[in-house]
């Protein structure tokens, strides 16, 4: 057994508050609160939704940032949630957090569980430290090649065999039920990577068959089966689901099948209509007047639906309506107009800046970007 793992084992055999303390000890206490205190008063009286920042973060160094209050409080670093148990702000102050590595952020959880009989803890352990973990040292599936994922990767690092001792000397220390969740949580993480490509088929294949359905009606033409044309309208269509032709035509005849019996019964129909066309007079204008208003209605509805989401998103960020953004802008398009801007100067390039801001919401950028626009000069 290396140092490294004999370290980590030594660690989790540690109570909550000396592995704290331990770290505290080792990485040095953390300089600033986690969250602004005057933006998370705003938070927690319901003016604002996602409170602004401090910069604390050591990802750069692998390091992540721990709540030493998440033994009393379930995702105190979700505002979200803060807001909903009226998480007080002394458990956002600095003397509450504390740096540590992956493995480690793993065992305070590990600790937490044990020592509050699972009211909190686990869940941080079974949603994302299992995942994690067995996704970079037992599978090492997707590792990240820069930045600061990269670093905590190494900083954390464990063989294969290193890691599935750590897990298997942390059942020694659970419940018989939690131990055994552990085992079915990693089992489950494991098979679902190391069968990836297998699930994104099973994925895909529903996707297909999905998409059949959504286009059903452009390949049926009444009086004639135009088979050929309208299955190549069909793949044409699929394209742009991005998933492989030759998938995707293999999966389009396994459900030809189903698309000839919707052919066969469309000419069972063209020939009752011959002998009894008066019927179907009355049947076609209800179904047309059915479609025409099922078409009204939806659209009334999407422009409602619009309008209210431009105008909430207007009513929060009143100078954004002077750029081209909409209210689902994602990230990178924020990053760039900040960067482009404002910071050009201060940063040697725009991926610098956009690693400068890992940690912050999306809502922390926008409201920054609103604050920056001067509408007279725009």
């Amino acid at each position: 057994m290396n140092k490294k793992l004999s370290n980590y084992l030594n660690l989790l055999q540690l109570s909550y508050d000396d592995a704290v303390g331990f770290l505290l000890k080792k990485y040095g206490p953390v300089k600033n609160n986690y969250f602004k205190e005057k933006s998370y008063k705003r938070l927690l009286a319901g003016e604002i939704k996602y409170p602004a920042k401090n910069k604390i973060s050591r990802t750069q160094d692998g390091l992540y940032c721990h709540h030493i209050e998440e033994n009393k409080y379930l995702n105190i670093n979700d505002p979200e949630f803060c807001k909903q148990n009226h998480v007080p702000f002394e458990a956002q102050k600095a003397e509450k957090l504390v740096y540590c590595d992956l493995i480690e952020h793993y065992i305070l959880h590990v600790l937490i569980t044990i020592e509050t009989n699972a009211k909190f803890g686990w869940p941080g352990v079974r949603t994302y430290f299992i995942d994690n973990i067995v996704r970079w040292y037992v599978v090492k599936k997707h590792l990240p090649t820069y930045g600061w994922q990269l670093s905590c990767y190494k900083k954390a690092y464990l063989s294969k065999t290193e890691t599935k001792c750590l897990f298997n000397e942390t059942k020694k220390f659970l419940p018989n039920k939690l131990a055994h969740g552990l085992d079915i949580e990693c089992e489950s993480s494991i098979y679902s990577y190391e069968h990836e490509d297998e699930l994104q088929r099973e994925y895909e294949d529903q996707m297909i068959r999905f998409s059949f359905y959504q286009i059903r009606p452009y390949l049926i033409e009444r009086g004639d089966i135009c088979y050929s044309s309208k299955l190549c309208t069909y793949l044409e269509y699929l394209k742009n689901m991005q998933i492989c032709s030759s998938r995707t035509e293999q999966v389009a005849q396994s459900i030809i099948g189903e698309w000839l019996i919707s052919e066969i019964k469309r000419i069972i129909e063209i020939k009752d209509r011959k002998k009894n066309p008066e019927k179907y007079v009355l049947l076609d204008k209800l179904a047309e007047l059915r479609d025409i208003y099922n078409r009204k209605r939806w659209e009334r509805k999407q422009l409602v639906n619009k309008q209210k989401e431009y105008s909430e998103f207007h009513s929060k960020y009143p100078n954004l309506q002077y750029l081209d953004i909409d209210p689902d802008v994602n990230r990178t398009k924020i990053i760039s107009i900040l960067y482009k801007n404002w910071y050009s100067n201060s940063f040697p390039s725009r991926r610098a800046y956009k690693d400068s801001v890992v940690e912050l919401y999306r809502d922390d950028l926008l409201r920054e970007l609103n604050e920056k626009i001067n509408p007279v000069e725009w």
